[in-house]
């Protein structure tokens, strides 16, 4: 608890001071505790949060069918729920802390629907959670398509415009050909 303070105070002035003192004072897990966070379809993401460097660097992800441990330290997840089936192997994600800021990140690669869930980094003085959601970031697709939809569309009316004009062009023409006739 005295480090806490002395770090909550070491902090003091910075604009992040809010933000540390939240993250490393959540034990109840109330639905204010969590951090919402969105994440695209194959980018990648870290989770960040702070960690008592005694306990370690370990994230526990749950979502509604799968539980996995993921830790720098294999040992952290010996007596951890984990899918070994759905959840990333070792080359799809990084558990790494970080001492001078005393957080613990996790970097995922490759982001899937798969990914979405709950994201807890817990140690015996404080809970975190990070509620990840996963979307297609479809938003470029949006846009294309109305581009495409509109080249198609301006071709389709230049097509047409110029259809029109050939055929009175060509109506026109006859109709000077067939005076010539009368006249002659």
């Amino acid at each position: 608890m005295f480090l806490l303070i002395l770090f909550v105070i070491s902090v003091h002035g910075n604009e992040e001071a809010d933000w540390v003192p939240r993250q490393f004072c959540c034990s109840c897990n109330t639905p204010e505790d969590y951090v919402y966070r969105e994440a695209l379809v194959g980018y990648d993401t870290n989770l960040t949060s702070l960690m008592d460097p005694g306990e370690g660097c370990r994230w526990i992800f749950k979502s509604g069918t799968t539980e996995c441990c993921y830790s720098d330290d294999p040992d952290q997840c010996e007596y951890q729920t984990h899918d070994k089936e759905n959840c990333r192997k070792n080359q799809t994600y990084i558990v790494h802390p970080t001492y001078p800021t005393r957080e613990c990140v996790l970097e995922l690669f490759k982001i899937g629907h798969k990914d979405d869930g709950e994201y807890t980094q817990y140690t015996r003085s404080f809970n975190f959670t990070i509620k990840l959601t996963v979307s297609k970031g479809t938003d470029w697709l949006k846009y294309s398509l109305i581009i495409i939809a509109t080249v198609l569309f301006v071709i389709l009316v230049s097509g047409l415009a110029g259809w029109y004009l050939r055929m009175l062009f060509n109506k026109s023409k006859s109709k000077k050909e067939a005076r010539k006739r009368d006249e002659e």
